[in-house]
């Protein structure tokens, strides 16, 4: 896949096929937009695109960036590219792009720049200044400006429409099903392993102490999951919050490896989230919380054997 950043330099692309949208989490509703761009360009020889922006819209308007993302920015191509998209448009937006006037942005970006061949639009999605611009709009520029739109109705489930805010409140509601649901995969967080207390190895359930890239968290609680180390994934659970057993307040993300022993200290991993088994609770001593854990690991390989990670 081509990225590009810089829409000022002659680019040449033919017939792209083209769909815009934030993407965030890239869920059922988007990839709905990017398989009928990739169809649609393979029908007609064209170049499959998508058009986003980094920062997020919200992320710009807030300003201090600390709008929870569900996927990061390079998550976010890892995906694209996996989607089979050719080239990838990355628009910072800042306040001189956030002031287009659709017809503008249409007819000097869309048009003059890129070439447009075919837009395939969500019908959901606005764009241009104060995001005045509608898929109704876009038919009628695509008709003055001479090229298709083709409009994309959302993703329901269970009658309720698939959006990035849905599957984020999913995601902090530590409803891990409903936003593999809505999300056609499971939801994951990058981190590196670092030192922590090294209370799991005194208590023989040694953990990988993860520091995440991501900020989209799910809440306090014990989880089932994978750990993927270096593109191989293990069963795992995993603990998040403050470890009120030990009192010491501490943010933690913990993941224990079942029937693993891994030197992980300093390396990246990915943690998929499957399920939310518990809340996070105080015990009256390192015992308690021992047969607990013994408890979460059991409820956990029942799970993988049932083969419930499949459904």
């Amino acid at each position: 896949m081509k990225i590009i950043r810089d829409l000022n330099n002659p680019i040449k692309i033919d017939k792209p096929v083209l769909t815009i949208g934030k993407m965030d989490g890239i869920h059922l509703g988007h990839k709905k937009l990017t398989e009928e761009v990739t169809r649609y360009a393979e029908k007609i020889g064209g170049t499959s695109c998508v058009f986003t922006f980094n920062p997020h819209p919200k992320q710009f308007f807030k300003k201090n960036g600390d709008f929870e993302l569900i996927t990061t920015q390079e998550q976010k191509l890892e995906i694209l590219i996996q989607e089979g998209i050719d080239i990838l448009f990355v628009q910072k937006f800042d306040e001189e792009f956030r002031s287009i006037k659709p017809e503008d942005f249409v007819k000097d970006i869309l048009v003059k720049k890129i070439g447009i061949h075919t837009l395939v639009f969500g019908k959901r999605f606005s764009f241009g200044a104060s995001g005045e611009g509608d898929y109704k709009l876009m038919k009628s520029l695509g008709k003055k400006y001479g090229f298709n739109v083709i409009i994309v109705d959302p993703v329901k489930k269970k009658g309720k429409e698939i959006s990035s805010t849905s599957v984020r409140n999913a995601i902090r509601a530590g409803d891990m099903t409903q936003a593999t649901i809505l999300l056609g995969r499971d939801y994951y967080i990058d981190g590196k392993v670092i030192h922590g207390s090294s209370r799991g190895h005194k208590l023989l359930y040694p953990t990988a102490n993860i520091q995440p890239v991501n900020k989209l968290l799910p809440p306090a609680g014990v989880y089932i999951t994978y750990i993927e180390i270096e593109n191989e994934k293990f069963r795992s659970v995993t603990n998040i919050g403050n470890r009120p057993t030990f009192d010491d307040g501490n943010f933690a993300i913990e993941s224990y490896v079942i029937d693993q022993d891994f030197n992980l200290y300093d390396k990246t991993v990915r943690l998929f989230f499957l399920k939310r088994i518990r809340d996070e609770q105080p015990f009256s001593n390192a015992d308690e919380l021992k047969a607990k854990m013994k408890e979460d690991i059991e409820e956990a390989v029942e799970y993988f054997d049932r083969g419930e990670n499949n459904k």
